[in-house]
């Protein structure tokens, strides 16, 4: 698999477009000039999509998480999907385990697409296109899905972002109740605290006691990650990404802030007329775009 690298002054860009869209490395240039690497990064060598390594950022379409025991409840009947290696559960769609096209390669711009025929994994036909556009201090990244089926459908868009993780690591951010979750990362019935927004605040005495996994609502679209060894590196999202998950196994050096636009198996819930999960009915021809700015301070 080739890479292609994007440049914007002092910063840099990889990405894997044969490796579901993957971005394998960033490094952005603060406003001194200092260059740091934001995320995690991609062992570009690595081949196997089915279980990927862990770093980069890829593209969630045309879900995020897991769809519990591969069974999607939508138009009055249940739809059988394929389960993900190794687990009774489908995970993070589908699009960033097939191959992307490079559609336009400019020196700081790039355009990706996939294009899905429906079936046994996901028994609907879209497309997604994926934008990215290098600055010296930021990266856009802005992603659409689109149906292209003739009847509706569930869908969702998010990114699926490895950010370095330093030991005193602070993340601050707006937004609404954490939903509870099974032992498999299945989200049950909403937090019973109520939809109001506050101030979250996760630092290093949440993350050094293990593993840190939030599905989060409401979320404001505006994240900010803080560290002293390090520039902070605000996360700015806007469109349809308006929900949060945060991941961080235990001892990782990375920590996984993911915006989404539904919760992990948000379109069953939905389907038992569960509110606030994110879940968006797909028409025929019409099209859901989400967007994350990846900023160093």
């Amino acid at each position: 698999m080739n890479a292609v690298r994007l440049r914007a002054g002092r910063s840099e860009l990889r990405l894997l477009p044969a490796a579901g869209g993957r971005i394998t490395a960033c490094t952005l240039a603060a406003p001194d000039g200092l260059l740091q690497q934001v995320l995690q990064p991609y062992p570009e060598q690595h081949a196997d999509l089915d279980q990927w390594a862990k770093g980069g950022i890829y593209p969630l379409v045309p879900y995020n998480g897991r769809i519990r025991d591969a069974r999607l409840r939508h138009a009055d009947r249940d739809w059988a999907l394929t389960p993900h290696a190794g687990s009774p559960h489908t995970l993070h769609g589908i699009a960033q385990r097939r191959p992307w096209q490079l559609l336009t390669c400019e020196e700081s711009r790039a355009r990706l697409a996939y294009v899905h025929a429906a079936d046994a994994h996901w028994p609907w036909a879209f497309e997604a296109a994926m934008d990215i556009a290098l600055d010296p201090g930021r990266v856009r990244i802005a992603l659409t899905l689109r149906n292209t089926g003739s009847a509706d459908m569930p869908g969702g868009v998010g990114l699926h972002p490895y950010f370095v993780h330093r030991a005193d690591n602070q993340v601050r951010f707006d937004a609404g109740p954490a939903w509870p979750f099974d032992a498999d990362y299945l989200p049950r019935e909403p937090a019973a605290d109520g939809g109001n927004r506050r101030l979250w605040i996760l630092g290093a005495t949440d993350f050094v006691a293990g593993e840190v996994t939030h599905f989060i609502a409401d979320w404001s679209g505006t994240l900010e990650l803080r560290s002293a060894q390090a520039r902070p590196v605000l996360l700015l999202a806007s469109g349809a990404m308006d929900q949060l998950v945060i991941h961080r196994p235990a001892d990782a050096p990375h920590v996984c802030i993911e915006p989404v636009s539904h919760l992990p198996d948000g379109f069953n819930l939905h389907a038992r007329n569960v509110a606030g999960t994110g879940t968006r009915i797909l028409a025929p021809g019409a099209q859901l775009q989400g967007q994350l700015d990846i900023v160093l301070g």
